[in-house]
Formats: structure tokens, sequence, C-alpha cells
């Protein structure tokens, strides 16, 4: 099976469902498939693999998607809230020639593809007269001209790409990682098993097309035939009353958008009784934070998700329990919890051996949706994907490198430590910022703490500083108090700093880069 069948059994199955609500507007199974067949009929002329998504939040954006996977190829979606440079490199990394933009995005086109090799552009919700008439070295394909569908579907190549996607790198250029049909089709086998979603949930849509926890919302979805809600811009911050109103029965997030609900006492006891399942990934889970959505969703089942981009959207889970007491956390984030069953890790120390449990290491993932590497940069792929046995006699597989230091117990639960590239020393001590965070969490009563070093050279740290959205808000002196009460004197932050809310980026996640331009 394909990425696109995934799709296409719900449409045959259930034509007349909801597939899709974006911008108040429905579409039925049906009638998204309509659309999808026009769409894809111009992606026959392309000469490429990858056809380029230019959308936000909006009914191209997702039918341009099927499109390409029904034409055979794999999308890469573009952000039009990044740099405009950034978005060009994109283009010419992936080689796009064919380019499905958004209703509300055509004014940027001409900016966009300035200095671009011509590109096929279309335009699903815009008629001719709405485009610009200057973009001469591009053809443009407007919905007036859309009449013919593209026929069968396409079938991709053998182990062919479904989607790839870009993350920062540590050069400035953004980084290419691509992720075929099976990695990601053995992924939503996993998890159509274990949520067992039916065409009567409804899906929430909080991430943008650009973070891969995107494609969890959309294709477990459309697998089961249930509807895909896709939050608006403008509520996204203050989701509760389009929860209540929609009747959302499934939620995923990164943990920062539910602190946000938090901060502004929005999660109120039994507020959201129609949510199944509540999950959360992206970003380290607070005990405190999972308790209080759990009150505010009775009825659900609360998961800490855990997985990077190399590793399609998720591979660990760990289901948050009513008992407080039975719950496994440490220093007061959430486990990882275990890793999927279909998948194998390994934690490995600085010597290259693995660790036993309660020892720190760097976790090693494999399996079927690991990719293969980095799009077009043999050096990063060398340095973060290896073929090992890990142990003398075994056969050697392909392991990802997550960078991530984590440890286990004796239940094969994982704990998040540090990113291995965030391990630093302050006066010759290695340091955990998340135990500094969770001492200072519990004084003042708020999850929304985050300790930053600075300035930092080769790993060694002069100082700490924290930053703290509480309403309660104690001095430097207080919170010094306290910590000599708990930490050692090297983790004492030598200030803290009050914001009203925190930089987010992209991704919704709490942005540390622009908190430490902030010192």
């Amino acid at each position: 099976m394909n990425l696109f069948e995934v799709f296409e059994n719900s449409r045959q199955r259930c034509p007349d469902s909801l597939c899709l609500v974006v911008n108040e507007i429905s579409y039925s199974y049906a009638e998204m498939g309509k659309w999808v067949d026009l769409i894809a009929s111009p992606m026959k002329n392309s000469n490429q693999p990858f056809i380029g998504v230019y959308g936000h939040r909006c009914f191209s954006a997702y039918a341009g998607i099927l499109a390409a996977l029904k034409a055979g190829k794999a999308y890469v979606p573009l952000n039009p809230k990044f740099p405009v440079s950034r978005n060009q490199e994109i283009i010419r990394s992936a080689a796009i020639d064919t380019l499905v933009v958004g209703a509300n995005y055509q004014a940027g086109i001409s900016e966009l593809t300035a200095n671009l090799e011509k590109l096929q552009l279309i335009y699903p919700e815009n008629k001719n007269n709405e485009i610009s008439n200057r973009l001469s070295n591009h053809s443009q394909i407007c919905a007036d001209n859309l009449t013919q569908p593209i026929g069968d579907n396409i079938a991709p190549p053998k182990d062919g790409f479904a989607y790839m996607l870009f993350t920062s790198g540590s050069t400035g250029s953004p980084k290419g990682i691509p992720i075929t049909h099976s990695n990601v089709i053995s992924y939503l086998d996993y998890l159509n098993e274990r949520y067992s979603p039916s065409p009567e949930d409804k899906f929430s849509q909080t991430f943008d097309l650009t973070f891969d926890l995107s494609v969890h919302d959309m294709f477990l979805c459309w697998k089961a035939g249930s509807s895909l809600y896709c939050i608006p811009e403008n509520v996204l911050m203050a989701p509760a009353k389009f929860i209540r109103s929609n009747q959302l029965s499934m939620w995923f997030s990164v943990p920062s958008l539910v602190q946000v609900l938090n901060r502004f006492k929005m999660l109120k006891k039994d507020v959201f009784p129609t949510l199944r399942y509540s999950l959360f990934c992206g970003e380290p889970l607070p005990a405190t934070l999972a308790d209080r959505w759990q009150e505010a969703a009775p009825n659900s089942i609360v998961e800490n998700i855990y997985g990077p981009t190399e590793a399609t959207i998720g591979i660990t889970h760990y289901t948050w329990k009513k008992e407080k007491q039975n719950n496994k956390t440490h220093n007061g984030i959430v486990s990882l919890g275990r890793c999927f069953s279909t998948q194998k890790y390994a934690i490995i120390n600085e010597a290259g051996k693995q660790v036993k449990s309660g020892n720190e290491g760097e976790l090693y993932l494999s399996g079927s949706q690991v990719s293969s590497g980095y799009w077009k940069n043999p050096k990063k792929t060398a340095n973060q994907f290896v073929l090992s046995s890990l142990e003398e006699g075994k056969e050697k597989i392909l392991w990802y490198k997550t960078g991530d230091i984590v440890k286990e117990d004796n239940e094969n639960n994982l704990y998040y430590i540090t990113r291995k590239d965030f391990q630093i020393k302050i006066r010759g001590h290695r340091i955990e910022l998340d135990e500094i965070n969770h001492v200072i969490s519990g004084f003042i009563e708020s999850d929304l703490v985050v300790s930053i070093p600075h300035p930092v050279s080769h790993g060694i740290a002069e100082n700490i500083f924290t930053f703290i959205c509480a309403e309660n808000k104690k001095s430097y002196s207080e919170v010094r108090e306290h910590c000599k009460k708990h930490l050692p004197n090297y983790m004492i932050p030598k200030n803290v700093i009050y914001l009203n809310s925190f930089p987010l980026n992209s991704n919704g996640k709490v942005d540390r880069q622009k908190l430490s331009q902030l010192l």
C-alpha cells in the first residue's frame, strides 16, 4: 500500500462522509477526491519526483498534498511564513518544478519565484483574473483550467518517497529528510491498531504542514474515514471553544499549546468531555500539565509520544495514568514510554557500548520507520546513520543516532534527559537544565520555566538564566534561596527573567534561540 491509497480506500468506502473542515468549509471524501483528480492532472507534466505545496491552513494545501501522491510524486510543504530565501533554497534543493499555491498566497508568488528556473504554478482556488500576469517566465494553471481528471492513480516507484521535510541544519542551510511510503505506512499501521479510529472520530489539526506531526493527523484520520478539522490560525492559541463546538474526539499538539490554555485558566475540569485520545509530542511534557489536561478531558486517554522526523513522526509512547502516584516521570517530565513493538532501539554510551538500565546514553533507533538518510547530504548522513550490529555476532543493521540522551528503567520505559549537543558544563560539572526548571516550577507554581546557559563556549557555560511566565512572581532572591535548598551552588541561576509569554517557533515549540537573544 502507498500513502495515497490510505485516502483512496476511504473515498471508495465512505464517499459521503466528512473528510476535511478548513476555513469553515466542509468537504466530503467524494468532493475532496474530485478536486484531487483535477489538480493531479497537470502534475503529469513534472519531470521531478517532488511537488511543492505553498499554503497555510487552506484547502489548496491539503488537496495539493493528495494530488501529488495521486500523481505518483512526493510532496514538499513550504510555509509562507518562512523567509523567502529559505523557501527558495528548499525549492532548489528538491529540484521542484511544480508548485501548488494556496488561495491567499498568490500575492507573494512574484517574490518567491524570482530568480528561480521555470515553474509550473497551480492555483486550485483562483481564477485567471485573480493571479498576476507578470510571471511570463512561469506557466500558470488556475481553477478555470483544471477540467481534465488525471484518471487512474500513478503508482510511486518501489521504495519511493511520500514526502520530504526540511529542518534547520547546523550550517544554516535547511536539511531535507525524505520519508518513504513504507516508512509512513509502518507508522500508520501500528497506531491504527493501537487507537482504532473510526469514521465517527473527529481529528484536530494543530500543526503546520512543515511539521511531520501533521502527517499523523491527516493520514491516520483519512485511513479510518474520519473527519479532519484544521484549527484556524486566529483560534490556535485558544482552541477550547473550537474543541467543544466541533466535539473533537482526537487531539494532538505540542505541550506548549496546552501551557497557554492552562495559563489563561481554560483547562477547567470536564471542559472537553468528547475527547477520546489526547496525544502530545514535539517537546517534553510536564507531569503537572498532563494532570490538568486529564482533568479537563476526563474521558480521554492521554499519551506522550516521542520521535524525530528521521524516524517518521513518533516511535515511543507512554500512557498517562489517572492514578497520579503510579506515573513515570523524571524531573517532573513525563516518560517517553516504550518503543513501538515493531521498531528497535538501543542506548549507547560515549565508548560506543550499550548501557544497562538506569544509565544514560544516546538513543539509537532502527526499523521500518527509520529514514535512510538526508537529501543530497552524504556527510551528514554518514554522521547520523550508521550500519552496525552494536553487539558481536549479530547482523549489521542501519541505526539512526538521535542525539537525544535518555535512560531506561527496568520496565523498558525511556526517560528524556537532554540533547547531546545541549550537554553543558559549568564550573567543571555537567548539569541538567530540566532539573533546574523542575525545582523552580514547583516553587512558583507554573510549568512555564525555561533555563538557558549563557554564554556558552565549547560546551562550557559561564552562567544560567531562567525565563518564567507566571502570575505568582517571586523575586530573584526568593528563587535563589529556594534553589539553595534543592540544588548545588553551581546550578543556581544567575538571574530570573519574567515574560508575559514565551516566543514560539513555527512548530509551536518554545524558541530557545530567541530567548537567548534576550540576554
